[in-house]
């Protein structure tokens, strides 16, 4: 573009100096086509009339606008031409010096309205990649890093929107340079003031890199567990099993003890068997031999790391352990196969032929459930091995002697 005739003759027209000024970005041809056709307009009224021309050497740079105009004025110059992307500093300028000033105001509308075009697309473009990225890794079974393209997704956004809105600043004439300068400064403060929205960053950061946890993934964190919805910016959300969802600022969920449940490769069913006291030896050996049959046949349950032990005589019952590794990661799938194995071991229990035991006291009478002359051969046999030293049991010599 070039600047119309009519400004040019009326800088002729206008000065009483015969001085004229022009701030120009560029050494470049295309403007310096325009400062001659200054030139000439100017003295097609006004011989006399002269031009002094200083170049920025940038398109756009209020400061420097301002310096260039105000040195112009400093020689006697009393009209002001000018050809930079935002003539606005040179008009002030000249406004607070009672001058004048004319040529190609562009206010910054067109570039404005280029940097929204280009903000849109730069925003549709990574929108575009990023689903793009996410379909690549479904396909090559790579779900764990979806939390990752999140974050970078998010942060190129952001990124973006805020050199928008730097340039948008930038195009209608606002110093960006002294802005940003003022945000450095007051930067400190606000880093402080919002200490603990960092940490949340920093600690989501650290969710998505180590990745103690996924999207989907059932876990324990302190005193709760639920299934991880959302990892974000600030913060993860959970559903718990009563479904209230529970957010949890990333930087306080990295201090909790978190377990993932769902990485498990085997579920644990550990419970223990309380028979009746009346059960007798054969009885509790038959329901082990049996209880142990259905573990190494059971096709859910891993039989090398399974057992089912008698462990010891409780208050009321004979306690039997059931150790019993689950092969499965679904809780659901679980549920079942341990009601599977809980119902067979009823049926084991009562087909031989004893029950399970309920919290009782028993009372006897002198003498029940004692056999007199078992009781005798037993300390005869006993008395023997003493006296023959074949006792084998140790026994300690108190010391005072007796």
């Amino acid at each position: 573009m070039s600047t119309s005739l009519s400004n040019h003759v009326a800088a002729g027209k206008t000065t009483k100096t015969n001085k004229l000024g022009y701030v120009v970005a560029l050494p470049i041809s295309f403007f310096l086509a325009n400062v001659n056709a200054f030139e000439l307009g100017a003295r097609s009224v006004n011989p006399k009339a002269e031009t002094r021309v200083v170049f920025t050497g940038t398109f756009m740079d209020p400061a420097k606008e301002a310096t260039a105009a105000s040195a112009l004025l400093e020689q006697g110059v009393d009209v002001l031409g000018v050809i930079v992307d935002s003539p606005i500093a040179v008009v002030q300028t000249a406004e607070k010096r009672n001058a004048y000033s004319v040529g190609y105001h562009y206010i910054g509308v067109q570039k404005f309205a280029l940097v929204i075009i280009m903000s849109w697309l730069a925003l549709r473009l990574i929108e575009v990649s990023s689903q793009l990225i996410r379909r690549s890794l479904l396909r090559r079974h790579e779900p764990p890093s979806q939390p990752v393209i999140d974050f970078i997704q998010r942060g190129l956004k952001i990124t973006v929107s805020v050199l928008a809105v730097l340039m948008m600043l930038e195009a209608v004439g606002v110093q960006v340079s002294a802005l940003v300068a003022a945000i450095g400064v007051g930067g400190i403060g606000v880093a402080l003031a919002a200490q603990r929205t960092v940490e949340n960053l920093f600690g989501g950061l650290a969710v998505v890199g180590d990745r103690p946890v996924q999207e989907g993934d059932f876990c324990r964190f302190g005193n709760q567990q639920g299934t991880v919805e959302r990892i974000g910016l600030w913060s993860t959300r959970l559903r718990t099993p009563e479904r209230s969802v529970i957010t949890v600022p990333n930087a306080q969920f990295l201090t909790l003890l978190v377990e993932n449940l769902q990485e498990r490769d085997r579920m644990l069913f550990n419970t223990t068997l309380r028979l009746r006291y009346e059960t007798s030896p054969d009885q509790l050996r038959w329901v082990l031999v049996t209880i142990r049959s259905l573990l190494d046949a059971h096709p859910r349950v891993d039989p090398d790391s399974s057992r089912a032990r008698f462990i010891g005589f409780g208050a009321s019952s004979l306690d039997v352990e059931l150790f019993v590794y689950v092969r499965t990661r679904d809780n659901a799938e679980f549920l079942g196969v341990r009601e599977d194995l809980c119902l067979r071991i009823m049926d084991i229990v009562a087909a031989a032929g004893t029950a399970f035991a309920l919290p009782a006291q028993t009372n006897y009478r002198a003498g029940d459930g004692l056999d007199a002359e078992r009781a005798g051969a037993a300390a005869a046999e006993i008395r023997r091995l003493r006296s023959e030293g074949k006792l084998p049991l140790p026994e300690f010599p108190l010391k005072n002697g007796s």
